[in-house]
């Protein structure tokens, strides 16, 4: 918890790790910025995501792969600003606890798919999110679900109890990226 992670150069990873240990794992209060690879990257574990900064993640600031066997990750009040796909679910994984969080300024902000022939896609229930200006906000394939309530999505308004598409009027600075105390200001709907 707390911990920082700054410069990760070539194919490094800031957390990496798959499989379960005896408890689920915890993720909280990182910031996560300056990475050519993923911010965290899982496969088939059950780990819980909660208030992290992730910025200028060029690959995945959060890629995650299959539920673990102790229940699939949560992902909540987490800021992803600048990267390439702020949050990839695939093959599998289910995010039933996905709210509070920003996703802002990235090439995709939530990608759900199947890879390498796997049975299923990812899939996600996502409740209070601000998902906003990303080149893409939300795709999919033929595998993936997704549902959204109480949230703010530019390409939006998406189907869902209190869905919105209006300005969530960020206070950076002109001309520079919003820090990420600017943007948790409004992570909570």
């Amino acid at each position: 918890m707390g911990c920082t992670f700054d410069g990760m150069i070539g194919d490094r990873d800031a957390i990496d790790f798959d499989f379960d240990g005896a408890a689920r794992s915890l993720s909280e209060g990182c910031p996560m910025m300056n990475g050519a690879d993923d911010g965290i990257d899982l496969g088939t574990t059950s780990v819980d995501i909660r208030d992290n900064v992730f910025f200028n993640i060029q690959d995945k600031a959060l890629s995650l792969e299959g539920n673990g066997t102790l229940g699939p990750p949560t992902v909540t009040g987490n800021i992803i600003f600048g990267c390439g796909t702020a949050r990839a679910l695939k093959n599998g994984v289910t995010i039933d606890e996905g709210h509070h969080n920003t996703v802002v300024g990235n090439q995709e902000g939530i990608s759900l798919f199947w890879k390498d022939g796997a049975p299923d896609g990812g899939h996600g229930v996502f409740h209070g999110r601000i998902i906003w200006d990303n080149t893409v906000d939300v795709l999919g394939d033929a595998l993936w679900s997704v549902s959204f309530s109480h949230s703010n999505i530019s390409e939006g308004p998406w189907p869902g109890e209190g869905n919105i598409a209006l300005d969530p009027r960020f206070t950076s600075v002109e001309g520079q990226d919003p820090t990420p105390d600017e943007l948790r200001c409004t992570a909570h709907l």
